[in-house]
């Protein structure tokens, strides 16, 4: 908190007001929560409470007659007895954990507590840190609950004198092992483990800090608080664990003198102003970067985690573009045969998206990343040997589960990493070019191995590529950018509804609708989608897509946007591959060379379409990626099938399809991952990143079920016979023309590339608040 701005200088009076009187306390700690930035917690460190109160009732107005200015004051008020003393607070680095017991808990039951607790923080920790602990005087200490049921508490303190090897502690079996004795000091059925973690703001030199709440402010812009997660705990047991974690350097006013102190509290003058903005940060938002992360110590690592997550993203093109190519060698290659198996890897991915970004926050992104890679290697290498078109099936949607877990991770790790800025667009942009090194990859090798190694080599290669990728990952990812978040819990509910029931009507709509099997499913998937949607809104409390997400401004309509132009490149891709091998009887190798446009435009497109973002709004964006994906459309529904060469079609028809096709992409996947990277704020990343890539596979499997729909409800009227491959390549072009004509409906912002979300509400809220304080 910067005591030079109007916000932090009331703050700063205030406290320079209580300790300069006299019997003022001799020390103040304070600083913001990290989970709800718009708390400010302190401390007021005096001889006794009585002084306390004395004190209060005499200079307590006056010291605090700003305060109101800014935020509400005096959300509570209690005291702790802190034992040995307060010294612990002025550590480089602080940990609380506050442990919530029942009300009626004796005197003589905390003494047992106390002597426990401390033995507990004194094992547990080094030799240099120092520790205490302190029970409430009241024993109606306001738990954080959805409940608000008061109890006593006891909070263990531990001052660190090397806060930078803290993390790592962290994630060490000494500090769970803390965690969960603090947790049995009551027998086990009465606890819930729920912790929270709360990161204090930088403050002035002429400050000590610590955080204990007594300030609020419920209407904050800058922080974008997250009321979710203080909906942790459901139904408080009788007792159960929380921490809190301050990190800055504590600094002593320079006018106390040190002398050691027991009781500690909080300044209980209550006033009932007026919820106002107030203003926490003590800096203003930097500038876009332009520089490497800190979190890279050189060039080559940096360049090392951007091939491991691009080439995240380049392995799953590769399995989803090269599988046309050679499954015409391994099974009947008629429309009907083909649908499936292409469609299962997307399908399995898309549902399975939901739960496993919510795997990448609670367990971490590193470790979900690193595990969804060596899943799919595993099953890649499986799928190498399979024996029949079931058993390749079967391989593909268990393959898939590993493309579910590492491309929300990777997305989730890397827009923390990078902020807003020129080099966050390149490092989006590359993301493109490596789905369009993927795409080609997956097809030239397809080819390859069906004409000269062997299909399982497809398999085998890409197990080869997924495991260098690993390796790249494990080396390069930061831990501290991946770390688990136990505040969260599994959504269990939405996952067993949500998963069926996309699964349900992905397959309803693939089986052609035939009775009975494909009305049942549909049927089936339609009442579990709904049962999803209530159970996100309204039963749990950490939905795996929250409400918070569609109120952000045109989210709904960039749902839109991702859902239909995905689609439509996937019934593009799907049947110009079809149409090319089975209409104009094209081997796989000059099938290769067609596709070739696709991916070299690509390339180039992606690394140049980004910086576009700046210069055109959304809304032509949206209309460029409408004419591409609809020109592409046209070109194959009116290619001729008779009285032409292939060389004519493939310069006339092919060539510029495959251009627009790939124009109308690179904008699509550019602009959703950039929009959403900046639109969202720092603790919805993780959904953002969710719903790029669900929505991209579900709009691939959607689609393509759509279309087969379409072609076995043809084929009923004019009878098979009559609907040759090129009607059913055209119903699925047509639909494509459809699709595109959707996104000209749709109106989208500009894709700025200066802040996030955080830091532009930031910046208008300190516009409103030096608006207020003039």
């Amino acid at each position: 908190m910067d005591h030079t701005t109007p916000e932090g200088k009331i703050l700063t009076d205030a406290w320079n007001t209580v300790t300069s009187k006299p019997g003022g306390p001799q020390r103040v700690y304070w600083g913001l929560e990290s989970v709800d930035p718009s708390k400010i917690w302190c401390f007021f460190d005096f001889e006794s409470v009585e002084q306390h109160r004395h004190f209060a009732e005499e200079y307590g107005a006056d010291a605090v007659k700003d305060i109101p200015k800014i935020c509400t004051y005096g959300e509570f008020s209690k005291h702790i007895q802190m034992v040995p003393s307060s010294d612990v607070l002025g550590s480089p680095l602080t940990e609380i954990i506050l442990a919530y017991f029942p009300q009626e808990i004796s005197d003589g039951k905390k003494e047992t507590l106390s002597s426990k607790i401390q033995e507990i923080l004194r094992q547990a920790f080094p030799d240099d840190a120092r520790v205490a602990h302190a029970w409430g005087v009241e024993n109606d200490f306001p738990a954080r609950s959805e409940t608000g049921k008061p109890r006593s508490v006891v909070m263990g303190f531990i001052g660190l004198s090397h806060p930078e090897a803290w993390e790592d502690y962290r994630q060490t079996d000494g500090w769970k092992e803390a965690l969960s004795s603090i947790e049995g000091l009551e027998e086990s059925q009465l606890h819930q483990f729920q912790p929270k973690f709360f990161r204090t703001a930088d403050i002035s030199s002429s400050a000590r800090l610590i955080s204990v709440p007594v300030f609020h402010n419920s209407g904050s812009k800058i922080h974008n608080s997250t009321p979710e997660t203080l909906k942790l705990a459901k139904t408080p047991p009788e007792s159960f664990v929380t921490t809190i974690r301050t990190q800055p350097n504590f600094h002593l006013y320079h006018d106390m003198t040190e002398k050691v102190t027991t009781p500690t509290g909080i300044l209980d003058q209550e006033h009932n102003a007026p919820r106002k903005p107030s203003l926490f940060h003590q800096r203003k938002p930097d500038p876009p970067d332009q520089h490497r992360p800190a979190c890279f110590s050189n060039l080559s690592s940096e360049l090392g985690f951007i091939f491991a997550v691009a080439g995240s993203i380049m392995i799953s093109e590769y399995f989803s573009s090269g599988f046309n190519i050679i499954f015409s060698s391994l099974a009947d290659t008629s429309h009907e045969a083909r649908t499936w198996p292409a469609a299962v890897i997307n399908l399995t991915t898309a549902v399975l998206i939901l739960p496993f970004a919510r795997l990448s926050e609670i367990h971490g992104g590193r470790l979900i990343f690193l595990g969804g890679h060596a899943w799919s290697i595993v099953w890649s290498i499986i799928a190498g040997f399979s024996q029949n078109p079931t058993m390749l099936i079967a391989c593909r949607a268990m393959q898939s589960l590993g493309t579910s877990a590492f491309l929300p991770s990777g997305v989730v790790i890397m827009s923390r990493i990078y902020r807003p800025g020129p080099r966050n667009t390149l490092i989006f942009s590359i993301l493109g070019a490596f789905s369009c090194i993927g795409f080609y990859s997956g097809i030239f090798f397809g080819a390859l191995s069906d004409q000269v190694l062997g299909c399982k080599w497809y398999f085998f290669i890409g197990a080869f590529f997924c495991a260098g990728i690993c390796i790249a990952g494990l080396l390069t990812i930061p831990k501290s950018h991946g770390d688990a978040r136990i505040d969260l819990e599994m959504d269990w509910l939405g996952t067993v509804t949500v998963v069926p029931a996309f699964a349900l009507m992905a397959y309803a709509l693939t089986d052609g609708g035939n009775a009975p099997q494909g009305y049942v499913a549909l049927i089936l998937g339609i009442i579990g989608l709904a049962l999803f949607v209530h159970i996100e809104g309204w039963r749990v409390s950490q939905p795996l897509v929250p409400a918070e997400v569609f109120k952000t401004k045109y989210m709904s309509r960039l749902v839109v946007a991702l859902f239909v132009p995905y689609g439509s490149f996937s019934l593009i891709l799907f049947y110009a591959s079809f149409y090319i091998e089975s209409v104009l009887y094209t081997g796989p190798s000059l099938t290769t060379s067609w596709f070739t446009p696709l991916a070299a435009g690509g390339f180039i497109l992606a690394l140049v379409s980004s910086f576009v973002l700046r210069i055109l709004n959304g809304r032509r964006l949206l209309i460029i990626l409408c004419l591409g994906l609809l020109g592409s459309s046209i070109l194959f529904s009116v290619i001729p099938d008779t009285g032409m060469s292939n060389t004519f079609l493939s310069w006339a028809f092919i060539f510029p399809a495959m251009i627009l096709a790939i124009v109308g992409l690179d904008i699509t996947f550019n602009i959703t991952n950039f929009i959403i990277t900046t639109s969202l704020p720092n603790h919805l990343q993780a959904v953002g990143s969710l719903m790029i890539t669900s929505l991209l596979y579900l709009g691939m499997a959607s689609w393509l079920g759509v279309v087969e729909m379409a072609t076995s409800a043809q084929k009923e009227i004019k009878g098979a016979e009559n609907l040759d491959a090129t009607r059913q390549c055209q119903i699925g072009f047509w639909t494509g023309n459809g699709l595109a004509l959707v996104l000209v409906a749709v109106k989208m912002q500009s894709a700025e590339a200066d802040l996030t979300a955080d830091e532009k509400a930031q910046r208008d809220w300190e516009r409103d608040v030096g608006q207020n304080m003039e």
